[in-house]
């Protein structure tokens, strides 16, 4: 299902926002090269405004999103085993029962209840299939099927991404009576307190909602659901944490009195707190940037949206000049943007003595350890 595209207003309860900020973007097919965000005090919401909802849909057809950023691994602070043993404490353990998780992707987190509950059903949906064959976990093309049913379903760091919510409501229509849906979203009050190595990196054009538990709240009573239980955690993250907030959620005639609520700060508060962190941080880095480049210069490393963000006012490279942005689509780039795009190998060795200055999120160490192998006493920033 394809969600209607986005206006200004709020799109849990249509009122009028206020304005937060606004950021720019390189190109990209089918994303917006601006993004604007606005703040919902009635619903303790931050959300971005005029998103096309097709073109998001047609972009995550052609790419696996995140799937290099979860840590998947035994330790107990991976996600996925996070989540599942949530699930576990929630479903007892003889569950034999039908799952079904919306936004699978590789499907990690099935591939571990399929050994906790071998009993069970287990179903997952994308808009592409990654999931891997033979895993025992059974990949849904489509979910419009109204024979479907299903005592859990699972739906992980997906409704950050969403330009409209209707999708919520087919879920609803799907859960088998006393059914439960898992719902786990970024939890923007704990931003400043789990910074990534990017500048500002928790607002882009992707992670286009910010959920308070009252917006949460509200958005789900829209489907005639509520909240029965919630809490927050932190997973293991490529450089660090990750903080999330997730709840169960029921059909609202099963509700009960809920637990696990917290009193929450405005988000547009822990916005303005977050931002100044970052620029705080910013400018430390920045300082050194220049102060170890004057004589040499300064190569960035990757034009993705990091590199963007990283020139955006308050930014560690906002105005700072550049020798050069290399990457690999260096030719593709070439005329966009005001920029001199190089490939890395040449530009590495033409510039000797530059500061490197990388600001991709993925394979960072791989690129700093080859970087190294070749000048190990090239000066070299994480942004």
């Amino acid at each position: 299902m394809k969600p209607a595209t986005r206006a200004r207003h709020c799109p849990i309860c249509a009122g009028v926002p206020q304005f937060l900020d606004r950021f720019a973007f390189g190109r990209k097919p089918n994303l917006p090269d601006h993004i604007t965000f606005d703040y919902c005090r009635s619903c303790n919401f931050i959300f971005a405004e005029n998103l096309e909802a097709d073109a998001y849909y047609r972009y995550y057809q052609t790419v696996q999103n995140d799937a290099g950023h979860i840590v998947v691994s035994d330790k107990s602070t991976s996600l996925p085993q996070l989540q599942a043993a949530r699930i576990r404490t929630r479903l007892g353990k003889d569950f034999c029962g039908s799952i079904l998780d919306f936004g699978c992707g590789q499907a990690r987190l099935l591939q571990l209840l399929t050994r906790e509950y071998p009993k069970a059903s287990l179903y997952g949906h994308d808009v592409s299939n990654f999931v891997e064959p033979d895993s025992g976990i059974q990949f849904l093309p489509s979910i419009e099927d109204r024979a479907l049913c299903f005592d859990l379903i699972i739906v992980s760091h997906v409704l950050e991404h969403l330009v409209g919510f209707s999708i919520i409501g087919v879920l609803a229509g799907l859960l088998a009576p006393g059914g439960l849906m898992y719902i786990e979203v970024p939890n923007p009050h704990e931003y400043s307190d789990c910074s990534r190595r990017e500048f500002m990196y928790y607002f882009d054009r992707l992670h286009i909602n910010h959920f308070s538990q009252t917006a949460m709240s509200r958005l789900l009573s829209q489907f005639e659901l509520g909240i029965d239980s919630s809490g927050t955690h932190r997973f293991l993250y490529r450089d660090g944490v990750y903080p999330a907030h997730y709840c169960f959620a029921t059909r609202a005639d099963m509700q009960h009195q809920p637990s696990g609520f917290w009193i929450e700060g405005a988000l547009d508060k822990e916005f303005e707190d977050y931002r100044a962190l970052e620029a705080e941080r910013s400018a430390t880095l920045r300082e050194k940037l220049l102060h170890h480049s004057a004589t040499v210069g300064i190569l960035a490393y990757g034009a993705g949206d990091n590199f963007h963000r990283a020139r955006w006012p308050g930014g560690p490279l906002f105005k700072v000049p550049l020798l050069g942005v290399l990457d690999r689509n260096a030719d593709s780039l070439a005329a966009n943007e005001g920029f001199i795009y190089m490939k890395p190998g040449r530009a590495l060795a033409e510039y000797p003595n530059a500061v490197v200055a990388v600001t991709i999120s993925q394979l960072t160490d791989q690129f700093i350890s080859d970087v190294r192998a070749e000048n190990p006493d090239r000066t070299i920033y994480c942004v």
